[in-house]
């Protein structure tokens, strides 16, 4: 049941449709907890929204994607039919080029 839980977790808010708008406030609320637990300014991960921004690709890659396929049992397999992507992962993968589609509008 903890593996579903966790899955379900990470998945509905990465793949949700409103996602990469919802980062700013995501931001925020890591500043709020931040200055709460007096995490000095040095071991903070990121220091702006654009570099949550940043870090949100790896993130996926790096930490949920892996936790997903072996902490979690790779339970997000069940949530396709057989044959189908999983349309979870697709959403999350849509989001990811759009942080990076932002990014990159940024620069240019």
């Amino acid at each position: 049941m903890a593996f579903a839980l966790l899955t379900a977790d990470y998945l509905a808010q990465m793949s949700a449709p409103d996602y990469v708008e919802k980062l700013p406030a995501l931001f925020k609320e890591f500043l709020e907890a931040f200055e709460f637990e007096q995490v000095p300014m040095e071991k903070r991960p990121y220091h702006n929204l654009r570099q949550l921004l940043e870090k949100t690709p790896g993130f996926w890659s790096n930490l949920v994607r892996p936790m997903l396929d072996f902490e979690a049992g790779g339970v997000y397999r069940y949530l396709s039919t057989a044959g189908q992507p999983n349309s979870y992962l697709l959403a999350v993968e849509a989001n990811l080029a759009e942080v990076h589609r932002l990014l990159q509008a940024e620069v240019g």
